[in-house]
């Protein structure tokens, strides 16, 4: 099941602000904290280009996969676990998320649970369907909405074997994807699975 990522708790929490008229008041208090210094890093910061020239690597026992040198692993994320649930953040609000775990349930019942979870928090206005990811086959979906009010871009895909699958989540905004492009692209090109969970 597809979790919260931490940057999409702290749009939602300025843009329920706002309105109210909190944001000033609520600023003085809250910027002392982790998550207040977090929400307004966040809030001020922009997309940059993905820096492909300098990349990371990860590299499991059943899996790798590089990623821009200016993109993050969101270690601090509650459910992290790099051999089984991670999420590669751009400086902006973009991610490519990982799940991998022993196959459990078919591609379209993965891909549909992550459907609905996104569903609740994007106003989709079309939605299409890809089968490939990289060098594997699967089920894909593409959903292009809006979140919190600006153009947004959410791609699923699931592969499963006999023992394994993975299912992955990008999300970015429409009007930097200029700018992350390349990384996924580097994401998808690069990943592998190697092994089977122990």
């Amino acid at each position: 099941m597809v979790m919260s990522n931490r940057k999409l708790t702290v749009a939602m929490t300025i843009m329920i602000l706002i309105p109210f008229g909190l944001v000033g008041s609520f600023a003085i208090g809250i910027y002392s904290t982790d998550f207040g210094k977090e929400l307004f890093a966040v809030a001020m910061s922009h997309e940059e280009p993905a820096d492909v020239t300098e990349s990371k690597s990860v590299s499991r026992d059943h899996f790798q996969l590089k990623y821009p040198g200016n993109w993050k692993i969101a270690e601090g994320d509650e459910h992290f676990d790099i051999d089984r649930y991670f999420s590669i953040d751009t400086p902006g609000f973009s991610y490519v998320l990982f799940d991998i775990c022993r196959t459990d349930g078919s591609p379209q019942e993965n891909v549909q649970n992550s459907l609905e979870y996104y569903s609740e928090f994007v106003q989709i206005s079309d939605k299409t369907s890809f089968d490939t990811w990289g060098e594997y086959s699967g089920v894909g979906v593409q959903l292009v909405g809006k979140y919190v009010g600006e153009p947004c871009v959410v791609r699923i895909f699931c592969h499963t074997s006999d023992d394994l699958s993975f299912t992955v989540t990008e999300f970015f905004d429409r009007e930097t994807q200029q700018h992350v492009q390349p990384g996924f692209d580097l994401v998808e090109a690069t990943f592998k699975l190697r092994a089977s969970l122990e």
